[in-house]
C-alpha cells in the first residue's frame, strides 16, 4: 500500500508532466484511488495463486499415493488359515490311528521309496495315505483315501467298477464293506479294492497291492501271487472309527 507522502509525490510528478498540457477532465484523485485498488488486487491474486498452487500440489500427492495403509506382515509371518492347520491335524490324527490302533497285523513295515514320512496328506477333498508295506512273508503297497459322502448312500459291488476279477460284500463293525478284486494279467498284479460309506458321512476306500513301488523302482515284478493284505484286514481298516472325515 503507498504512504501519503508517496501520494503527494506522485501528483507533483504528474502536475509538472502536464504543466503545458490542456486542463484535464480526470479526477486526479480519483486515478490515484483505481491506480491502489489494482495494486491491492494484484497482490491477493497473487498471493492466492500461490497457495493455490500448494494446495494443488498436496492434494495431487495424496491423491497419487492413495489413503495410508498399514504394510503387511510378512509372509513368514503370517499364521496359517485355521482352515489348513485344520486339516493337517486331522492328517496326523488319522495316522496316528493306522499306527497305533492295531488294524494292521504287528509284522507290517510302512516305507516310501522318496523317503517322505508315512503319513496322511491334505489333498482337495480327502485325505490320502500311500506307502509300501512289507511283512514277514509279503511285499507290497498300501493306499487309503478318505473322504465325504451322503450316509444314506449304500456301497454295493456295483460300485466297484475297477473289481474286474470279482467282489464280494462283507460287514464289519456293522457297516456293510464291498471288497472287489483287480488283476492285470499282463504284470501279475494283484489287488484289493474295499469301500465303505459309514453313518457320520465318512467315505473310506482302501486299495492294497501285491507290488510294491520299490519292487517297480528296481524293475522286478509282483513277488507274490496275492496282495500283503487279506480282504478282512481291509474290511476293518475301512471302518475303523477313528477314520472320520473332516474338512
Amino acid at each position: 500500500m503507498t504512504s501519503p507522502s508517496q501520494d503527494e509525490e506522485a501528483k507533483a510528478l504528474l502536475a509538472r508532466a502536464l504543466a503545458d498540457e490542456p486542463p484535464l477532465t480526470l479526477d486526479r484523485d480519483a486515478v490515484f484511488r483505481q491506480g491502489r485498488r489494482k495494486l491491492r488486487n494484484r497482490r491477493v491474486y497473487s498471493t492466492g495463486g500461490a497457495i493455490a498452487g500448494v494446495v494443488a500440489t498436496a492434494v495431487g500427492a495424496v491423491l497419487l499415493a492413495g489413503p495410508a495403509a498399514e504394510e503387511p506382515p510378512p509372509v513368514a509371518d503370517r499364521p496359517d488359515p485355521p482352515s489348513t492347520a485344520v486339516a493337517e491335524a486331522r492328517a496326523i490324527a488319522l495316522t496316528r490311528a493306522i499306527f497305533e490302533l492295531g488294524v494292521l497285523p504287528e509284522d507290517s513295515e510302512l516305507s516310501r521309496t522318496d523317503g517322505e514320512s508315512v503319513r496322511f496328506t491334505v489333498a482337495e477333498d480327502t485325505y490320502e495315505l500311500k506307502t509300501d508295506l512289507k511283512r514277514h512273508d509279503a511285499e507290497g503297497s498300501l493306499s487309503v483315501s478318505i473322504g465325504a459322502a451322503d450316509p444314506a448312500v449304500h456301497v454295493g459291488c456295483a460300485e466297484l467298477a475297477a473289481a474286474n476279477a470279482g467282489c464280494v460284500g462283507l460287514k464289519e463293525r456293522g457297516i456293510h464293506v464291498a471288497v472287489g478284486t483287480w488283476k492285470d494279467y499282463e504284470t501279475g498284479e494283484k489287488r484289493y479294492i474295499a469301500s465303505a460309506v459309514r453313518p457320520d458321512g465318512t467315505r473310506v476306500e482302501v486299495v492294497v497291492s501285491n507290488w510294491s513301488q520299490r519292487q517297480r523302482e528296481y524293475g522286478k515284478g509282483p513277488a507274490d501271487r496275492i496282495p500283503v493284505l487279506d480282504q478282512k484286514v481291509l474290511a476293518k481298516v475301512a471302518t475303523l472309527p477313528e477314520l472320520r472325515f473332516q474338512p
